[in-house]
């Protein structure tokens, strides 16, 4: 039963393809002093994924003074999320916490 009436209203049956359609519930509540029946809609809205990458193999220690690094492919496998959000794009970015003195040249497609 979907929300029909053969169990008050109650899905029993899920998971189902709709299951982020409106449902609906009956029930009684207090009204004033008298008892009273009323529908109630509940809309469950879909919750976003996260996006999932995987790192690449660790790079290694970075020291002071080294010098300039660039790590190309460090994240592998990056998907927007399950198939139903695979509209959505992804994006890295690079905060700098330290004033920007970090790096003599910021990284690629960092805004101060």
């Amino acid at each position: 039963d979907d929300g029909g009436s053969e169990n008050g209203g109650l899905n029993t049956s899920f998971p189902y393809d709709s299951h982020y359609a409106p449902s609906y519930a009956r029930g009684s509540w207090a009204c004033s002093t008298d008892a009273c029946a009323r529908r109630l809609r509940l809309v469950v809205e879909p919750v976003n994924d996260p996006p999932v990458f995987t790192l690449a193999a660790d790079p290694g220690d970075v020291w002071e003074d080294s010098g300039h690094r660039r790590i190309d492919g460090a994240a592998l496998a990056i998907a927007s999320g399950p198939p139903d959000e695979g509209w959505q794009q992804v994006s890295f970015s690079v905060e700098v916490r330290s004033g920007g003195a970090l790096f003599a040249a910021p990284p690629p497609n960092m805004t101060s």
